[in-house]
């Protein structure tokens, strides 16, 4: 018996030990389960990863399933999001360390929200593995008082307590409505457009990511799924993409499709409207869908056996809601490495806007301030010392933008902060500023009253200040003293790359 087989004896003993009595000689499917009682998107995966068990093992497979964290940027608000940025290079190490330790020899990948689909897209890559997603569908929509909402009107809604609209009860009453149940939120933020990301990439079966959390089809769906798991080709994405690629991107491809809070439709909207295939139909001109999916069709197959079923919804390529796409990006002497802002949900008349700045080294100071009344119409309000590594963790400024959308000042108050934004923002809401201030770089000498040109037309953002008092102001910078907690944010803050290279471990963002 040579040192293989004794080994491969201990592993079957241990694996019987789990309860697995039949693991020998037949392939090891990991199911990577993000499950979580603390998040609306998992809490219900937990079901879902059984409904994978049991069509893996028909299939001759072995089902192991394991968890990773998941942390919701919504109850985070104000309180933990340190953490979230961070977190998505803990749930890629999780599932490549078990991957490589069990020898794994596919992965089914259950994951909903905002950093847990893309931590386990990072993970894929690694692995070269086979590979198959299973998000977890859509939150249903809420309604009050006959309005349709969906999680984003909280946020909004808290500005308009803020001002005196609604009473804390009513506010409360808002918030039980808008979120009925387990699933995504139906709105279009990070979540939402992570799950649509992977279903357009031909990484999850078409449906995936516009179907209610406790559609009975969601079932019907693991069953075709994991009948072709075994034949995905498991690859490493092998791409680099750059600001500079993304914003040639986005002035080629139109505008076709929004959701709330940047119109009155939901995702559920885009679901009625044969979802994701059929926004791939509208684009296909303009997108490579010879590429291999998981279920081993074409995506330009599975676009043309889409259809419409909701005329408007969807735009036709000459008939876009705008010219170019969802995000711009600027520079200027505020951001040399680049900066981001998503105009998808901005008034088409918004391209252009200069004020006085207001200069905060943290967004609890931003939201005292907001939450006074100390803002007034064409302010710029910037925050620092919010990047990977200021923060750290990147924190975004989703509930300041929305205070100011639920005050009314959506379309006259600017953001611009080297932190980020939720997919859901709809102010004019610069973010990504890199580098950050926490590196010594000009946001870091950015001063009350100095103005600031925003100018999403020609990609700018500019400080109204020479290059000479720049350069002064910044010999004078010292680093603010940031006491940054023991453990993994501590190692986190020492070692992200730059927003503009993904905010990940440095080392592991081209990995």
């Amino acid at each position: 018996m040579n040192q293989s087989e004794l080994a491969l004896a201990y592993a079957l003993g241990l694996y019987h030990a789990c309860g697995v009595a039949d693991s020998e000689g037949k392939p090891l499917v990991g199911i990577a389960n993000s499950w979580s009682e603390c998040v609306p998107g998992h809490v219900h995966l937990k079901q879902l990863a059984e409904a994978v068990k049991e069509e893996v093992r028909p299939a001759g497979g072995v089902a192991l399933e394991f968890n990773t964290i998941a942390i919701c940027d919504g109850i985070c608000q104000g309180r933990g999001m340190h953490t979230s940025l961070p977190s998505r290079d803990v749930i890629a190490a999780s599932v490549v360390l078990t991957g490589r330790a069990y020898s794994l020899d596919a992965v089914v990948c259950l994951a909903s929200c905002d950093k847990i689909v893309p931590g386990m897209l990072m993970a894929a890559a690694r692995l070269d593995l086979p590979t198959v997603f299973v998000t977890g569908g859509l939150m249903q929509e809420g309604t009050w008082r006959g309005r349709p909402l969906v999680a984003s009107d909280i946020k909004e809604s808290i500005g308009e307590a803020n001002i005196g609209k609604l009473t804390v009860d009513e506010l409360r009453q808002i918030a039980y409505a808008a979120c009925p149940g387990p699933g995504v939120w139906n709105m279009m933020g990070t979540a939402n457009t992570m799950c649509i990301t992977v279903e357009a990439a031909g990484l999850s079966l078409p449906g995936n990511s516009t179907m209610q959390a406790f559609d009975p089809d969601m079932s019907a769906l693991n069953a075709a799924l994991l009948s072709l798991a075994f034949e995905a080709a498991g690859h490493a994405m092998g791409c680099d993409l750059t600001l500079d690629d993304w914003a040639r991107i986005g002035k080629k491809t139109p505008l076709l499709v929004t959701f709330k809070p940047s119109s009155s439709h939901s995702v559920s909207d885009l679901d009625r409207a044969s979802g994701v295939p059929a926004l791939l139909r509208s684009l296909s001109s303009l997108l490579d869908l010879d590429r291999p999916t998981v279920y081993g069709s074409a995506l330009a197959q599975v676009a043309a056996n889409a259809s419409e079923h909701l005329p408007g919804i969807i735009r036709r390529l000459d008939d876009p809601i705008a010219p170019v796409g969802g995000i711009v990006v600027l520079r200027g002497n505020l951001c040399p490495d680049g900066a981001v802002v998503k105009v998808s949900g901005l008034n088409p008349r918004i391209t252009r806007h200069v004020g006085p700045a207001h200069v905060y080294d943290c967004e609890e100071d931003l939201k005292a301030r907001l939450q006074m009344g100390r803002v007034r119409s064409g302010d710029v309000l910037a925050v620092r010392y919010e990047g990977p590594r200021g923060g750290p963790g990147m924190r975004e400024r989703s509930l300041p933008a929305a205070l100011l959308a639920g005050m009314g000042l959506a379309e006259s108050v600017a953001i611009v902060t080297d932190g980020r934004f939720s997919g859901a923002s709809r102010c004019l809401c610069v973010g990504h500023i890199s580098p950050g201030a926490a590196v010594g770089w000009p946001p870091a000498v950015l001063r009350d009253d100095d103005f600031v040109e925003i100018d999403t037309v020609e990609g700018t953002l500019n400080a109204r200040l020479e290059q000479g008092e720049i350069e002064a102001r910044m010999r004078e910078w010292r680093p603010p003293h940031n006491e940054i907690p023991r453990g993994f944010l501590r190692f986190y803050g020492r070692n992200a790359a730059p927003a503009w290279r993904g905010a990940g471990l440095r080392g592991e963002e081209s990995s």
